[in-house]
C-alpha cells in the first residue's frame, strides 16, 4: 500500500477524533484538560495508522475549535477537551 493509499480524509478523521473528544469552551467545563503529548498519543494509540503525524492531528483539532490554552499555575498549554458522549 503506498502513502497516498494510506491516507484518510480529513472529514473522516474529523469524526474519529470527535468519537472521543468534544472541545471544552472553557477551563470551568472542562473535565479532561490534556497535553499535545497526551493527546496525540492517545489518538495514534486509540486509531493506529490513521494520522499521518502529529503536525496534521494538531490541525485537525484547531478545526475542530478545541481551545489550547495556558495554565497560569504551571505554565503548560492544555487542549481543552471533554469526552465524548
Amino acid at each position: 500500500m503506498t502513502t497516498e493509499e494510506s491516507r484518510f480524509p480529513d472529514h473522516v478523521l474529523l469524526q474519529l477524533i470527535e468519537s472521543v473528544y468534544q472541545p471544552a469552551p472553557d477551563w470551568e467545563t472542562c473535565s479532561l484538560p490534556v497535553t499535545t503529548p497526551q493527546i496525540v498519543k492517545h489518538l495514534q494509540e486509540y486509531f493506529p495508522g490513521k494520522f499521518d503525524s502529529t503536525d496534521q492531528i494538531i490541525e485537525l483539532l484547531r478545526q475542530l475549535h478545541i481551545q489550547y490554552v495556558l495554565n497560569e499555575h504551571n505554565r503548560k498549554y492544555y487542549w481543552l477537551v471533554n469526552p465524548a458522549c
